[in-house]
């Protein structure tokens, strides 16, 4: 996934997805909770797999994270 001219790695942090999304950390949280975006934990932290968050980008026709459907 390329985000701001910059291709962003496998697995990104909470704050990292909510810049991309357009939200705040609290909403990336909640959505995680209700495990529609795929997650994986490294040391003990969660980071989101950014191809979950492909299509979810604010502005984009499916941007809604009401919407999210991840893998897990």
């Amino acid at each position: 996934m390329i985000y701001d001219g910059v291709e962003l790695p496998k697995l990104i942090t909470i704050d990292e997805a909510a810049k991309v999304l357009g939200v705040d950390c609290e909403k990336i949280s909640e959505v995680i909770k209700s495990r529609k975006l795929a997650t994986m934990r490294v040391n003990g932290e969660s980071r989101i797999i950014t191809e979950s968050i492909v299509d979810r980008r604010k502005g984009s026709p499916q941007g809604h994270l009401g919407t999210v459907r991840g893998r897990l």
